[in-house]
């Protein structure tokens, strides 16, 4: 498996997902700003709720869950969960009333909120699995470059067999007057065979005595 292209693959998608979130809370707090009052407080109050929902999101997919304990494992994203759920109910009534009165179309003004909402809360928990599976595939990943490390790679080696004419010479070289039948039992060659390489070594070493 190529876990480096699968990797790729999950940051690409990630930052879809960070993208998609961003865009729908951008119209969810452009959509809560049309109501607020012509006052720094009313903006920063209507906008409250869909960044209240953001953070909580963030919050969650960006620090994994402990394993130490399950109350923390619990309590975090049961705790988190209530808090976005809050901040995406004022958001979606703030949004309604920011639609129907500029729309004035009651339909859309209780749907249109809904699927605002509703795609950044898609998104952002598809953010939270991709998170998850970058981590498990970063970890695999992980494990087997330290298995090809530990792995020693395999050296071919090719070991030349000595033939019965350079055991004869060995020999003879260390035992120039052995009997014929002796160097052919150590050789392991007939006895003719050693008797005749025998006479063409030893002749060729008197001839090079000689010259």
């Amino acid at each position: 498996m190529n876990y480096a292209r699968m990797l790729r693959k999950i940051t690409a998608l990630r930052w879809a997902c960070r993208g998609v979130v961003a865009a729908a809370t951008a119209t969810s707090v452009w959509s809560n700003s049309l109501v607020a009052q012509n006052t720094n407080q009313s903006l920063a109050i209507m906008v409250m709720a869909p960044l209240i929902v953001l953070l909580g999101f963030e919050l969650v997919s960006r620090i994994p869950l402990s394993e130490s304990s399950w109350i923390v494992r619990f309590t975090r994203p049961t705790v988190t969960a209530a808090i976005t759920g809050g901040g995406a109910y004022l958001s979606y009534w703030h949004q309604r009333d920011a639609f129907m009165k500029y729309s004035g179309d009651p339909q859309t003004a209780y749907i249109l909120p809904g699927l605002i909402d509703g795609l950044m809360v898609v998104a952002a928990i598809s953010l939270i699995e991709l998170n998850a599976l970058y981590d498990k595939t970063e970890a695999r990943q992980a494990g087997l470059n330290v298995q090809l490390t530990k792995r020693e790679p395999i050296v071919a080696t090719k070991v030349r067999a000595v033939t019965g004419k350079e055991r004869v010479a060995q020999i003879l070289a260390k035992q120039p007057d052995i009997p014929i039948k002796r160097l052919a039992i150590e050789a392991g060659v007939s006895e003719g065979y050693a008797g005749t390489l025998a006479g063409e070594l030893r002749r060729t070493r008197d001839a090079v005595e000689v010259y």
